[in-house]
């Protein structure tokens, strides 16, 4: 029996989606991040989609999250909200997964992917401005027949 994971990254916005799907059956689909919304700069507006997108490129790293904790518990699924803060030089810190608005509370995986954010380079922000983001993961298996 073949899993077939579903990825979800969402947003409370907008709606460009971006959906992949590997050899492994594996569907990872995307939309913006969120972003404070009564707070939202023009620079976090020009910033959403490249965020976006460097997460999109990351997403292999965050399927390995979830697959390696899959082995450790198979009925691992829900949503996992990240929230991290990119610096003006692009590096994301202080990445941290919101456990009262997650519905997975697995140690394992969360380290997995806050660590695994803190390595990418996103977009860098202008005058030595930091900006708070969060990324709505939602991680679910689909079981297949061969």
């Amino acid at each position: 029996m073949k899993y077939l994971i579903l990825l979800l990254l969402i947003a409370n916005f907008g709606c460009q989606t971006a959906s992949h799907k590997n050899q492994d059956n594996v569907q990872i689909a995307l939309v913006n991040p969120y972003f404070n919304r009564r707070d939202e700069t023009a620079l976090e507006k020009k910033y959403r989609e490249e965020i976006r997108l460097t997460i999109q490129s990351h997403l292999k790293e965050i399927r390995n999250c979830y697959v390696d904790s899959l082995k450790i518990n198979p009925e691992l699924e829900g949503k996992v909200l990240v929230e991290f803060t990119i610096d003006d030089k692009g590096t994301a810190q202080e990445a941290k997964v919101i456990e009262a608005k997650s519905s997975i509370h697995n140690d394992q995986l969360n380290n997995c992917i806050t660590d695994a954010f803190k390595t990418w380079k996103f977009p860098a922000t202008s005058e030595g401005k930091k900006m708070t983001t969060s990324y709505p993961l939602i991680l679910k298996k689909h079981s297949t027949k061969k």
